[in-house]
């Protein structure tokens, strides 16, 4: 599965596509992130088309995604630049995943939860 797909660019600045997996376990509610993500629709879809041209999905990616194994987040980085490397473009990635994540299950801790 890809991490990252580029698509359209405006002054150095690209939209990509990132790819990354849906958290383990589960909220304060004991409901599973996968089932949580799903529920809320904070997960299921891409934006990504099937496919074989540039900026597709491969049917493995789509199916990922669609079961809630992998959230899809959309965000705009800096490309063109000396300092932008293989390593610092992964990194400024795994960064903006992780802070997504985190948002994601503070938004959610308890949705699911019933009482009474």
């Amino acid at each position: 599965m890809s991490k990252i797909h580029v698509l359209e660019g405006n002054n150095r600045r690209y939209k990509v596509i990132i790819h990354t997996a849906t958290p383990s376990g589960s909220n304060s509610a004991t409901k599973a992130w996968k089932d949580v993500l799903l529920a809320s629709g904070e997960s299921g879809d891409s934006a990504l088309n099937i496919g074989t041209k540039p900026s597709n999905i491969t049917q493995a990616e789509s199916d990922s995604i669609t079961t809630g194994d992998t959230l899809e987040f959309s965000t705009t980085i800096l490309l063109e630049s000396s300092g932008a490397t293989a390593e610092s473009i992964n990194a400024m990635v795994d960064k903006f995943a992780t802070g997504e994540k985190k948002r994601l299950q503070n938004k959610y801790k308890y949705y699911g939860k019933t009482v009474g």
